[in-house]
């Protein structure tokens, strides 16, 4: 169906100004819609004034008509794949004239974005709503934006979330659960053992299989499948954020947890070749970027070592004490 651009805040009228230029020119542009291109028009002086900017330089381009014309109708090819091709080429020339300033706008073309990062890698996008998303590494995330609602659908990984105003509400869906922000900063991460909501600053309300939570600044939610919505607690918030700041925090943890979050990062895994050495404690942070680093510095304080495999893992073994060898 037509996406139309919605309502946007003055805070943000390029981007605004970007997807009514592409909604303006679709093949199946309705007469409402015109109308409310007009209203959005005439609410803020800037608004006129950024359209007017983005007509200019699609002009520059001389390529409005010559390279982009709304496709005809060919036996055979279904409205909406002619729609997509159109709006595909469209948003392509707005992003090579430069228009698009960095902005993603999901659900230009009426379909979900996705945004991904590789096992080892961090991604921060500004969305056209001015929201800011941080995403951790190997996390696999869908955008899904209308003119009615913000929904972002995290399948894998961690993000974390500056939220932009908009009259939208913006929603997060994971692993079961739905988290509606309130005016926030929020983190969200799936785990093993379930999906952690941390909260930075406002508050968010989280629901599950019926049963809804709040949490506010400096506060946390832990929900799963099998333990049901838990019930807001303090929030190491230092230790949660640090990722975005390329660091791992680790205050009194245990090794086994250690290794869990260190292979997150990693391609080869780092494994305990010893059970005995699970629950020794670890505190320092390190860079995310130096896991060598973190394993010289754990054979240095721990009663371990540490032992490089050809295939590329590691493995972590108890170190013999002094002297404990058979004598002979």
């Amino acid at each position: 169906m037509p996406c139309t651009p919605a309502p946007h805040t003055r805070s943000d009228p390029g981007a605004a100004a970007i997807r009514w230029f592409a909604r303006l020119r679709a093949p199946d542009l309705r007469p409402a819609e015109r109308e409310a291109f007009r209203s959005w028009l005439a609410a803020a002086p800037e608004h006129g004034e950024a359209y007017r900017s983005v007509e200019a330089m699609w002009r520059d381009l001389g390529a409005l008509e010559a390279q982009h014309p709304a496709p005809a109708a060919r036996p055979g090819v279904p409205d909406r794949v002619r729609r997509r091709r159109w709006m595909a080429a469209l948003a392509a020339g707005l992003a090579a004239a430069g228009l698009a300033g960095g902005w993603l706008l999901p659900g230009l073309m009426g379909d979900p974005a996705r945004l991904h990062t590789a096992r080892g890698a961090q991604e921060v996008v500004r969305l056209a709503d001015a929201t800011v998303v941080h995403l951790n590494t190997a996390t696999e995330l869908r955008l899904d934006y209308t003119p009615a609602r913000r929904r972002l659908v995290l399948e894998q990984g961690e993000i974390f979330l500056e939220v932009g105003r908009d009259p939208r509400p913006l929603v997060v869906e994971a692993a079961g659960g739905r988290i509606r922000d309130i005016g926030t900063r929020f983190g969200v991460r799936i785990g093993a053992g379930g999906t952690t909501v941390t909260v930075t600053e406002g508050a968010v309300a989280v629901r599950l299989a019926g049963a809804e939570a709040s949490a506010g600044a400096g506060e946390r939610l832990d929900y799963s499948a099998d333990g049901g919505l838990g019930t807001p607690r303090p929030a190491a918030l230092e230790r949660a954020t640090a990722w975005l700041r390329g660091l791992l925090l680790f205050e009194a943890t245990p090794l086994a947890e250690v290794v869990e979050e260190l292979n997150r990062y990693r391609a080869a895994p780092v494994r305990l070749g010893d059970p005995a050495l699970a629950g020794l404690r670890v505190s320092g942070r390190f860079s995310i970027g130096d896991s060598d680093g973190l394993l010289r510095t754990l054979e240095a304080v721990l009663p371990l070592t540490v032992v490089q495999r050809a295939d590329g893992s590691v493995a972590l073994l108890a170190r013999a004490a002094p002297g404990s060898g058979d004598g002979t």
